[in-house]
């Protein structure tokens, strides 16, 4: 990220500011890696995201007539289970999200939703977790034991104005690097 000197004179505000950048920044690189398998540096070739592990849903259990999000959420959690693995997390797109809370039944009302409650959303009991990285419609239903996120090299923060012609225009870039794993066991 770049900022001005001028930025730099109110302090507080300042450090606020980079905080809140650098935090957005890591979450979004992080989500994009860690789903994905992503953004990642050029030596990370072979980097995999979770989604590059996990298994398509098997059409052909699901039996209802016009199902909707939950049917198939029941059917893919049934699936996991047939697999011999403990499902504990639904990830979805927040619309896909949104379309379930907002299902109707033929009378046109709202259903009462089973995945409700005070503590967010869950779906028998496993939370619901919505990103933006989902594909509308996208689902994927995971064994979360089975990933495991690690930190092999800690943050270092850099401050130069050297890049580019930011010495001249008065700008120093700020860059926050740091390196992790995810190791997935047994997909």
């Amino acid at each position: 990220s770049e900022y001005s000197r001028e930025v730099t004179e109110d302090v507080e505000a300042f450090e606020g500011d980079l905080r809140r950048d650098l935090v957005e920044k890591i979450q979004q690189v992080l989500e994009t890696n860690i789903l994905r398998g992503e953004g990642g540096a050029a030596e990370d070739a072979d980097l995999k995201g979770i989604l590059n592990h996990a298994q398509a849903w098997n059409n052909g259990t699901l039996t209802v007539d016009d199902p909707t999000i939950y049917d198939v959420i029941a059917v893919g959690v049934n699936q996991v289970i047939e697999e011999h693995h403990n499902p504990t997390v639904v990830l979805m797109r927040p619309s896909t999200a949104m379309r379930m809370r907002l299902s109707k039944d033929r009378d046109g009302q709202y259903i009462v939703p089973p995945f409700s409650s005070l503590q967010g959303s869950t779906i028998d009991g496993l939370p619901v977790v919505t990103s933006t990285l989902f594909n509308d419609g996208e689902i994927l239903i995971m064994d979360g034991t089975k990933a495991k996120f690690f930190w092999k090299r800690n943050w270092l923060l850099e401050i130069t104005d050297s890049h580019d012609q930011n010495f001249t225009k008065d700008i120093f870039t700020v860059r926050l690097t740091g390196r992790g794993a995810l190791r997935i066991r047994n997909t």
